[in-house]
């Protein structure tokens, strides 16, 4: 089947976005032909006009595209965020009015459980739900609150598809302890993951032997950087985006990932870094409490709490064999329930349904 397939640019040097990696990974799946189609601004981007105008020729090239490679299904990826929302409305639209099938995967976002969501946009999610063939969302919370928040009348075509990952089954977390605390950030970096807060939490621990490693990109960087620098020293270590084989090697090495983010969907790099038995200190906010148990396989912290953050890294930093004990479970959460080929089984299913 030829599908066409969304995300933000699939070059990491562009877009640190676990969407785009996980759509890497789909198109890896090989029972389908997979056309890529650029949705999104890169990490530095700036909004403005020519972002702006950028949009509009996404959705007029959008139909070109469609037709010149004779697609029979779209896979549209889609965060339920402001912007994403309208674009991901027109582009559905499109698809409809060409009679091709439409498979709407959410992947959170701060208009799937927030109460603050403007009349125009609830109709926009609404229509976009309406015209397509199938609903993925990543857990049964999200399908709830989905249907709730949406008012969607049939329970058939909305899927729960978690995210996945590669897992290294041969590796030992046994090679990874040393006495220096290794923490990590990974990801997008920006307010709404909680950056400043974990700027906060790390004020409160220069009494802790840490090493914090400041991984990916996002406006403003440099001026966030030298903040860091401020309050760690020579504790920082910024890596930038980082793939490949420095990505795993890194992931090794770490103890514990921060990711008290305001707002989430189920996180690749979550799933990535709990794979090599990196602990979680995160908020429950998404569908992160489906895969973090707290005081299991990780810590749940409020939004907004940098000093519940730095207790939780004292904590583990002060009690070495819980710290190990939650490294085990956060890989074998990992290692039992989100495989790739447990991935694509559920997704070739949603298209055959199709």
């Amino acid at each position: 089947m030829k599908i066409l397939i969304t995300s933000p640019s699939l070059d990491m040097n562009k877009n640190v976005s676990g969407i785009s990696s996980l759509v890497s990974s789909i198109m890896s799946n090989t029972g389908h032909e997979y056309f890529h189609f650029s949705i999104g601004r890169y990490d530095t981007e700036k909004k403005g006009f020519r972002w702006l105008t950028k949009q509009v020729r996404v959705i007029i090239n959008f139909k070109q595209f469609l037709k010149k490679n004779a697609i029979e299904l779209v896979h549209l990826n889609s965060p339920l965020e402001k912007f994403a929302i309208v674009r991901d409305y027109f582009l559905s639209l499109l698809a409809y009015f060409l009679n091709i099938p439409i498979v709407l995967h959410i992947h959170g976002g701060y208009h799937l459980m927030s109460e603050n969501t403007n009349f125009i946009l609830s109709i926009l999610i609404k229509s976009s739900v309406n015209i397509s063939n199938s609903i993925i969302v990543l857990s049964e919370l999200e399908k709830v609150q989905f249907k709730k928040k949406f008012q969607c009348k049939s329970e058939k075509n909305i899927w729960v598809l978690p995210n996945c990952v590669d897992i290294d089954e041969s590796w030992s977390i046994l090679e990874k302890r040393e006495q220096t605390l290794r923490i990590l950030f990974l990801g997008r970096i920006e307010k709404s993951k909680g950056i400043w807060d974990i700027l906060s939490a790390l004020n409160l621990l220069k009494d802790v032997n840490y090493i914090f490693y400041l991984c990916g990109t996002g406006n403003n960087i440099n001026d966030i950087v030298d903040e860091f620098k401020k309050i760690c020293g020579f504790k920082l270590v910024v890596k930038g985006v980082l793939y490949g084989n420095s990505k795993i090697e890194l992931l090794k090495s770490c103890d514990i990932f921060l990711l008290p983010s305001y707002y989430e969907g189920l996180p690749i790099a979550l799933l990535e870094t709990m794979s090599f038995g990196v602990v979680p200190i995160v908020t429950d906010v998404g569908s992160i409490n489906v895969v973090v148990e707290n005081n299991f396989n990780g810590f749940f912290v409020d939004k907004k709490a940098p000093t519940q953050i730095a207790e939780k890294i004292r904590l583990l930093n002060n009690d070495r064999k819980l710290l190990h004990e939650m490294s085990v479970n956060s890989r074998n959460k990992i290692i039992k329930n989100y495989s790739k080929e447990n991935y694509f089984n559920k997704l070739n299913e949603i298209y055959e349904n199709i």
